[in-house]
């Protein structure tokens, strides 16, 4: 259903028109002006999409309406209907290609037929600056998404600060990353625990909105609780006022905290680093504000905490770097990348070299949440009966007969060595009974349909890597391989039997006697009947 708007100073005209448009099928909603000055006020108040109009008409002419649509109005079409074939009016509006013309005394079928087609246009239009509309906002999603997994890389320290900088220009993020910066931070709260998407897409607009048009910004969500952003002064070449800057940052977080508590329900608390610093910065910066907020999350505390830097960080910023690190070895270790876990390990529990007692709590952590990411690999694969012959098990679960973590850390070490092993080992026991099952199925199937998909099922594989493991172990193709074992069955059928050369030729898997033919020849240079013939078996 579409809104039309019919104006003529004739009324005989107008009715006309109007029974002419409600005895089409269409479903049209149809008004009606019989002055100009009557058109606009319809058009304030209601949104039309097509205005088929009259030129000459008393007062404000078709010419001057239209250019008040024009102005005003921009997604509306005009059409001209007029008494006269020829009129100014045409070279007036001759630019706009979207402009129809029409004279009454054409049939009625032509007139209405011109409004639909001019609608089906601007349906079409419609749907494509819709669709343009939701492929900008698809964009700028995975924008988001791709800017916030680099800044989730920046402050676990999983990246090199400079690695990134030129991505990060290429991307065009808001802020720029070669010059110093505010970090501020609030962590969610709600009673369940949980924030929706649709509350992160009100948060992150509402931080936008309350930041100072002055700076710019750079906000994300990490972690599901913890918003995230860096703010700039705008004013390049001008000495940066980072003590006004950091007042307004924590009026704007406080507004944020306001609006997002009473419309979502939901608690905040917030903190912005007292330092402008560097990109090399962020890491450091970004986990002291995570570790002051977690006191004051759990508290009812107002206002917004200011944290200068302190130098009593670092264990924790390299606790926190550690679980990344243990993070990425469980999921090289599920991938079954045992190289990358073996490559990975040194990193991930490197820090407890750093301990002194074999009963520090920390230590411990650390040590048994490696442990169990070992203990579920191999309960998945089934080697608790494989793994002792090979090493001790008993370490995972204590640390007791270790001297010092660096016995415990040679241990994973050892540990993640005979992983790798015996996943190769898996690998290629399951790779040669998948192509022991395939040549079987070949050889009780020589004239059935034998294609690389077909085997690649027979052998749970993908058609590719079949193919290419095949090739490993018998240095051919597969194809070759099945031509082969389809020639050796014809040669022992042409010696041992007396059966028809055509008959062979089926059972070897071959449609036609001369498809058969033709590769006897080119296997053993001659045809199947003079194979026969030189091994003293007649037909």
């Amino acid at each position: 259903m579409f809104q039309l708007l019919i104006v003529d100073d004739e009324i005989e005209s107008l009715e006309w028109l109007v029974e002419l448009f409600e005895a089409c099928d269409e479903e049209i909603n149809i008004y009606t002006a019989s002055v100009a000055r009557e058109a606009l006020e319809l058009l304030n108040d209601i949104k039309f999409d097509i205005v088929l109009t009259d030129i000459q008409m008393p007062g404000m002419d078709g010419l001057e309406l239209y250019k008040r649509i024009k102005e005003n109005w921009s997604h509306i079409r005009v059409i001209f209907l007029t008494g006269y074939s020829t009129h100014e009016i045409l070279y007036q509006v001759a630019q706009d290609k979207t402009i129809r013309y029409l004279v009454k005394t054409e049939t009625p079928q032509k007139i209405v037929n011109t409004v639909l087609e001019v609608y089906g246009e601007l349906r079409k239009e419609r749907e494509a600056a819709l669709k343009q509309r939701q492929n900008e906002a698809l964009l700028s999603q995975a924008k988001y998404w791709l800017e916030k997994g680099i800044m989730e890389q920046l402050v676990n320290e999983l990246v090199e600060p400079q690695a990134v900088k030129e991505q990060l220009l290429h991307m065009e993020i808001p802020v720029k990353t070669d010059q110093p910066f505010i970090l501020f931070m609030a962590r969610i709260s709600t009673a369940d625990d949980a924030v929706r998407y649709e509350d992160q897409e009100y948060i992150l607009a509402a931080v936008r909105e309350n930041m100072p048009r002055t700076v710019r910004l750079a906000v994300y969500i990490l972690d599901f609780h913890y918003i995230t952003g860096i703010v700039q002064p705008r004013m390049d070449g001008f000495p940066a006022d980072w003590n006004n800057l950091f007042r307004t940052c924590a009026e704007g977080l406080e507004s944020v905290k306001r609006l997002c508590g009473e419309k979502l329900k939901i608690r905040m608390a917030a903190a912005v680093y007292r330092e402008a610093i560097q990109l090399e910065d962020l890491s450091a910066a970004y986990h002291m504000l995570r570790r002051k907020l977690i006191p004051l999350a759990r508290g009812n505390e107002e206002g917004v905490l200011s944290v200068l830097p302190s130098g009593d960080e670092s264990g924790y910023i390299g606790s926190k770097t550690g679980a990344m690190k243990r993070l990425m070895l469980e999921s090289y270790m599920e991938q079954g990348r045992l190289n990358e876990v073996c490559r990975i390990l040194p990193e991930a529990a490197g820090r407890l070299l750093s301990y002194d007692s074999m009963h520090d709590l920390e230590a411990l952590e650390i040590y048994y949440s490696i442990s169990m990411i070992f203990i579920k690999y191999i309960n998945a694969n089934g080697w608790t009966e494989k793994i002792p012959f090979q090493i001790g098990m008993y370490p995972l679960t204590s640390v007791e007969d270790f001297r010092d973590w660096g016995e415990a850390v040679d241990y994973l070490m050892k540990l993640a060595a005979v992983l790798a092993n015996l996943t190769k080992e898996d690998e290629y026991s399951y790779g040669d009974q998948a192509i022991q099952r395939v040549e079987q199925y070949i050889y009780d199937h020589l004239q059935d349909d034998l294609s690389l998909q077909v085997l690649a099922d027979v052998g749970n594989f993908n058609a590719s890597y079949l193919s290419r493991i095949f090739k490993q172990k018998y240095h051919c193709n597969l194809s070759d391989y099945i031509v082969r074992a389809r020639m050796s069955l014809a040669k022992e059928l042409l010696i041992n039997t007396n059966e028809k050369i055509y008959l062979i030729a089926e059972k070897a898997g071959y449609g036609t006697i001369s498809s058969f033919n033709r590769v006897f020849r080119k296997m053993e240079g001659m045809s199947p009947a003079e194979y026969r013939a030189a091994n003293h078996i007649g037909e």
